[in-house]
């Protein structure tokens, strides 16, 4: 087994690490190798009220999307609550091939780069305000700079969640520091973009990934899914 050292490292260098047929973890194994860089005394892992490890998987009966079949539009960990650096996923059960439920990463510091000059200058001062209920982990109202940096490398960053349009625990947003026919190019070149092949991975899980995502480096979304698919994701957030 590759220790998460190395492929922090890795990490460092491409934002995001794929390692195929890992070998599969309880959950108390998954959260000691999350663990096993740690330095200091202090508990590297960021902890929610369900604690450490979130499931990812389909419940109809919880009152949020994340956990239903439905896409999930781009977004970046813990706008609403602590910002995580690394993502880690392992995959125990893959929906299948053609069944949907692909992660989608977008390099938001390579967006940065790519968005042309005269609008990184009007967009310069933009504010993207979120608003959502509280029903599940998260919630509240925040508002974040477009353009922030990554705060360890020190690269600038397009900083974009997607609206979240649902009934289950929908996510409103509102644009300051442009008028009203600005922020909607704003919000529609930007969605064009975060989907287009210069930008955006398609991970498609089989049973046994290990996934590693800068989730300063990267936003993320996830295709919808199948309602006869299995979809079973375990994510630990590292701060």
């Amino acid at each position: 087994m590759t220790p998460l050292r190395d492929l922090l490292l890795k990490l460092d260098a491409e934002s995001l690490v794929v390692c195929r047929d890992f070998p599969r973890l309880s959950r108390e194994e998954l959260l000691a190798y999350c663990r096993s860089a740690a330095s200091g005394q202090e508990d590297p892992l960021l902890h929610w009220g369900f604690g450490p490890v979130m499931d990812l998987r389909a419940d109809e009966t919880s009152p949020n999307y994340l956990f239903s079949r439905e896409r999930v539009p781009f977004h970046w960990d813990g706008v609403f609550f602590q910002v995580p650096h690394v993502l880690v996923f392992q995959c125990l059960e893959a929906p299948g091939r053609g069944a949907g439920g692909e992660t989608l990463f977008c390099l938001a510091e390579k967006l940065y780069q790519g968005i042309p000059g005269d609008k990184r200058a009007r967009w310069a001062n933009v504010q993207l305000t979120y608003i959502t209920e509280k029903v599940a982990h998260y919630g509240g109202e925040v508002t974040i700079p477009l353009f922030g940096v990554h705060p360890i490398k020190g690269t600038p960053v397009v900083r974009f969640a997607e609206a979240v349009t649902t009934e289950k625990n929908p996510v409103t947003t509102k644009i300051s520091g442009v008028g009203a026919s600005e922020a909607e190019d704003l919000v529609a070149y930007l969605t064009e973009q975060v989907y287009s092949d210069a930008y955006c991975h398609v991970h498609e899980w089989r049973s046994g990934d290990l996934v590693l995502a800068d989730n300063h480096s990267l936003l993320h979304g996830r295709r919808g899914f199948a309602q006869t698919a299995p979809r079973h994701i375990r994510r630990v957030q590292i701060k």
